[in-house]
């Protein structure tokens, strides 16, 4: 492992000195990003993290007004059927896999507080008429089986939550404030958002936590506030794609190829003796295509957030990668940084060669494993924990 590191071009520089790097230029910071290898959160801290959850409860919340992530399932689904009962992102499934939580989706409530999520049209050039439109969306939804399973605010007694993470903001004021012992949690579903751009300043008032989508190896600029956490909206764990994985009869030990994500796919793809594979399918065929997969790739030059590359790693693809149209590199390895298909499928040719691929794998996973689940959940511990033990 040492040797791939080295070869990966990597250096250890610990977590603690990201507060010395604040005044670098953008260009030194990017660098840093998949050149440096901070502290990481073991295994059995991590472990112990999740042990503190066992006997707490955790709600996870969004409201009908935002279309993605899953789709309300019967009380007794398990996680998995939860997580497939998906309208577009996998989103923040060890929250349900890793730490138990319970799902709602919630009606949209009258609360002016609750319609803070329509500002993310604000740059529309109908952002009215886009309201409208979302709204309509919803009613419509609402009569299809799935909407059944969409509860009133009211009905749930959140004051038995320890913590409850919102998307947006789907609990009303008047409901958070009675809630004075509970830990309140959010995101922006829009990373850009005003509402994103409030809560990165201070946090709405009753809650305790903002979760800003973010993965960075390194939060230097801007960074981050007391209550802001660096979050990512994929909190995924290996262990979770391993039993999602397990749940759909995915055939992982059976990997081959190269997943090519489809806005990077051409036609024909580049000559190479690897088998080549664009991503598309429903979210099953999607799953399926991931966990059995060596590599994944994505080199399109439209900027990303960069969600994917979380994923491909955690269901168990060698990411290569376009570093430059990642908005969060840090699943990125150096030596994985290629500006296109045909120099990323000869990285990975050459990589198949050596025969050291799993060094490699081993390698990138740890990085991603700490950004996306280690990291967030150790430090989310900590601050709620410090709020629920007073």
């Amino acid at each position: 492992m040492k040797a791939i590191r080295r070869a990966s071009g990597t250096l250890p520089i610990p977590q603690g000195w990201e507060r010395l790097t604040y005044v670098l230029p953008r260009g030194l910071l990017d660098w840093l990003e998949i050149h440096g290898w901070p502290d990481l959160v073991s295994a059995e801290e991590a472990t112990r993290y999740v042990d503190f959850w066992k006997s707490r409860k955790i709600a996870l919340v969004k409201q009908t007004s935002y279309w993605a992530m899953y789709d309300p399932c019967p009380g007794s689904s398990p996680w998995q059927e939860i997580v497939l009962a998906n309208t577009g992102h996998l989103g923040p499934m060890s929250f349900l896999s890793d730490l138990g939580a319970q799902y709602f989706v919630v009606h949209q409530e009258p609360d002016p507080e609750c319609y803070l999520w329509r500002l993310k049209y604000v740059h529309c050039p109908d952002p009215e008429s886009r309201f409208q439109e979302r709204m309509q969306d919803v009613e419509a939804w609402l009569t299809t089986p799935a909407g059944k399973g969409v509860v009133r605010c009211d009905e749930v007694a959140w004051d038995q939550f320890d913590l409850v993470i919102c998307m947006d903001i789907p609990v009303p004021d008047r409901i958070v404030q009675k809630c004075p012992h509970t830990c309140w949690a959010y995101f922006s579903t829009e990373p850009g958002s005003p509402l994103q751009k409030e809560a990165l300043r201070e946090p709405r008032q009753g809650y305790r936590i903002f979760l800003n989508h973010g993965f960075r190896r390194y939060r230097s600029r801007p960074r981050t506030r007391p209550h802001v956490l660096e979050f990512p909206f994929s909190f995924q764990s290996s262990q979770a794609w391993r039993d999602l994985s397990r749940h759909l009869h995915c055939e992982t030990g059976k990997r081959k190829g190269v997943l090519v994500e489809s806005t990077s796919w051409q036609e024909p793809p580049p000559q190479s003796s690897l088998p080549c594979t664009k991503l598309q399918g429903n979210i099953r065929e999607y799953l399926a295509k991931m966990s059995n997969h060596r590599y994944a790739i994505r080199t399109n030059p439209r900027q990303r957030w960069g969600n994917w590359a979380v994923e491909a790693v955690l269901a168990g693809n060698l990411f290569l990668g376009r570093a430059e149209a990642l908005d969060h590199r840090s699943p990125l390895l150096p030596s994985l940084d290629c500006p296109d298909l045909a120099r990323a499928l000869r990285r990975a040719e050459q990589i198949e060669a050596a025969g050291n691929w799993s060094d490699w794998f081993a390698l990138q996973l740890e990085m991603v494993e700490q950004v996306s689940f280690r990291r967030p959940l150790a430090e989310l511990t900590r601050l709620a924990g410090r709020f629920l033990q007073r």
